[in-house]
């Protein structure tokens, strides 16, 4: 089957709630390191051209975190877990 139209979405918000998702209108840069090992799986995320309100809401500790991500017919998520740390630039 061909593979064609990468998606990304991100879901953060607090454990239980809804939260706020981020799709493909969005730029979404992201990371994951898997491993097989007891040592917790890292995950680093990075979403651009968020308004002061939508980052009022994403930048609180202990967010969850939900990345889903693949092509336009088949995703999967590809990590789950909570904000540890976050930061906020402004480039231009």
């Amino acid at each position: 089957m061909p593979r064609w139209n990468r998606k990304s979405q991100l879901l953060i918000g607090p454990p239980g709630e809804e939260g706020v998702l981020f799709d493909e209108r969005f730029r979404i840069a992201f990371s994951v390191l898997k491993t097989d090992t007891q040592d917790a799986n890292r995950m680093a995320v990075e979403v651009y051209g968020l308004s002061r309100q939508t980052r009022d809401v994403v930048a609180t500790l202990e967010n969850r975190v939900i990345l889903t991500a693949g092509y336009e017919t088949e995703q999967e998520v590809l990590a789950v877990g909570d904000v540890e740390t976050y930061s906020i630039r402004r480039e231009p």
